[in-house]
């Protein structure tokens, strides 16, 4: 019978992140040119505080997570807490709308000014 040590578990999680992460960073090295040009570990590092502050507006999900990142990757990592971005503040800090919906809020406010919550 095969046995999997703890430490085993815990090596390949960090892989799958760490590859999970990669992938973010190739998507954003394609998606947008002003990324391209970074060094590989600073666009990974990116990538990093994206995923590391995902949680704290509800975006657990692996999909939702790569949303987030993309629009990390057109506005800025600091999306929401800069004049340029203020307008994506308010709805990643709304406690009744889901990770999800949040997204599909600042994705619709991108297209339609009027769709600011």
């Amino acid at each position: 019978m095969l046995v999997i040590r703890a430490e085993q578990l815990l090596e390949f999680q960090r892989g799958q992140v760490d590859r999970f992460e990669w992938e973010l960073s190739v998507m954003l090295r394609n998606e947008f040119p002003s990324m391209a040009a970074l060094p590989p570990d600073e666009l990974i590092s990116i990538v990093r505080a994206g995923r590391w502050r995902a949680p704290s507006f509800a975006i657990f999900r692996r999909q939702d997570i790569i949303r987030f990142v993309w629009l990390i990757g057109k506005h800025g990592p600091d999306i929401g807490e800069t004049p340029v971005t203020a307008w994506a503040g308010p709805i990643l800090r709304r406690p009744d709308r889901s990770g999800s919906e949040k997204l599909a809020a600042l994705e619709a406010w991108e297209g339609n000014p009027d769709e600011k919550t």
